[in-house]
């Protein structure tokens, strides 16, 4: 994100995990419809229409799932807080039959609270809530402040 790129497609399989001398790193993968917004990277070609709905449905935020021109990098906040969930609880925040129900479900109910399906550590379900907020401007603004939020909940 300080590079000035938005993924737009973080999910399980785009985050590899690798060992590294002191442990593993979580390196992000396929940053095929990735959105350049860093004026020094307006070189790099990009072939994305606004109201395309690109990435995969199931980890995106309600920005991305109404076609939004404005989508950033609160946008991967959003899916690495589902991923997030989905590696503590093995199971998705929402299930849905359908496209149509997935987005009605991201776009206007409210999200679930984890500690209605399992055991969490205490503050994940207020970490979650702020993660996965409808607005991106009530959502952690960097990686670093949703980073630190979730090792003061786990720690």
């Amino acid at each position: 994100h300080a590079s000035g790129i938005v993924h737009r497609d973080l999910k399980p399989r785009n985050i590899q995990l690798v060992p590294e001398r002191d442990g593993e790193i979580a390196k992000v993968l396929d940053f095929g419809i990735a959105k350049i917004i860093a004026r020094r990277l307006e070189h790099v070609s990009v072939h994305t229409s606004t109201g395309e709905m690109l990435g995969t449905p199931l980890y995106m935020s309600p920005e991305q799932l109404r076609g939004r021109r404005d989508v950033d990098h609160r946008a991967d906040l959003w899916a690495l807080a589902i991923v997030t969930f989905e590696c503590l609880l093995a199971r998705r925040p929402i299930a849905a039959d359908t496209l149509g129900d997935l987005i009605l479900a991201v776009c206007l109910e409210p999200m679930p609270q984890a500690s209605s399906v399992a055991r969490v550590p205490a503050g994940f379900d207020e970490w979650f809530s702020k993660a996965t907020q409808r607005s991106p401007a009530d959502r952690f603004q960097t990686a670093k402040e949703m980073f630190d939020g979730l090792s003061a909940v786990l720690s």
